[in-house]
């Protein structure tokens, strides 16, 4: 048990390096080509080492085309985001996914929610109100708006997960979802045209980033979660990947130099405080 939660501590660090790693690239790359070149890799990696436990056919792959998606369009936004927002608002309001589940789990499956759940949202909406505007009224910036609805479709990707895990290998639907992921990044790219950004894309630290970001921040922790959040409780699980945004928030002070205003970790507070009521349930 405790190695498991070690590892899991492991995965949740290296989802929270991508978002520095992902400001550091954005500049030279498009989302598209980053989205492409993340999935591709870890797609051709993953087949290299599992080909054998993979089993294809029709209905995994419908199943693996929805997860694919889910996962393909909140990465989308989450890269587009960035763009316009620090990786710390990007970390904090992505983790509110945690509190979108609850909803879609009772749409889906007819659960019940739990009296504590509004009182979730409106604090986590009033957090990302105070992190993204400091207190301004009506300033919203709109890299943080679409990255509310990145957490909102991978609060999708994870019901996805969930139910269709229930009936299909896993192994199969990691594969499914990376190669559809890949195969969007891959269409918007050839659709846009332009995958590089400036001159100096080739400079030896932003391909390292984006190695970083491929191994460390695709493959590895996607092909891992998997089969670690079957060995340990799900409000466990829920309870450390509340560290990502925290690590995301550490690595950007320390690479990117990052700082927040007062009113700003108000609303970092106010954000985990929704989240940890949304997990009590």
């Amino acid at each position: 048990m405790k190695r498991m939660t070690g590892l899991l501590f492991v995965i949740t660090f290296l989802w929270g390096s991508t978002f520095i790693f992902s400001k550091v690239v954005l500049p030279h790359f498009s989302p598209a080509f980053i989205l492409f070149i993340r999935f591709f890799v870890s797609a051709l990696l993953f087949f290299l080492v599992f080909h054998k436990q993979i089993r294809l056919d029709k209905k995994v792959i419908r199943a693996g085309l929805f997860i694919g998606l889910a996962n393909g369009a909140a990465m989308f936004l989450q890269l587009i985001g960035l763009q316009f927002t620090t990786a710390t608002n990007s970390g904090f309001i992505t983790s509110v996914y945690i509190v979108f589940v609850p909803i879609l789990e009772y749409l889906g499956w007819k659960k019940r929610i739990s009296r504590t759940i509004p009182v979730s949202i409106l604090l986590s909406l009033g957090g990302i109100y105070l992190l993204s505007t400091g207190g301004a009224l009506l300033h919203l910036n709109r890299g943080d708006i679409l990255t509310l609805f990145c957490g909102a479709v991978f609060a999708l990707q994870i019901y996805l997960i969930s139910y269709y895990g229930r009936f299909y290998d896993t192994f199969t639907l990691v594969f499914m979802q990376f190669v559809v992921t890949f195969v969007m990044g891959l269409a918007t790219a050839l659709f846009q045209g332009a995958v590089v950004r400036g001159t100096d894309y080739l400079r030896w630290d932003v391909i390292g980033a984006l190695a970083v970001l491929t191994l460390f921040g695709t493959f590895i922790p996607f092909a891992m979660q998997f089969f670690i959040q079957k060995r340990i409780s799900p409000t466990v699980a829920g309870i450390i990947y509340l560290s990502e945004p925290v690590f995301a928030t550490l690595l950007a002070f320390l690479i990117l130099g990052e700082r927040l205003a007062t009113l700003q970790w108000g609303g970092i507070f106010l954000i985990l405080g929704g989240i940890l009521i949304s997990i009590r349930r």
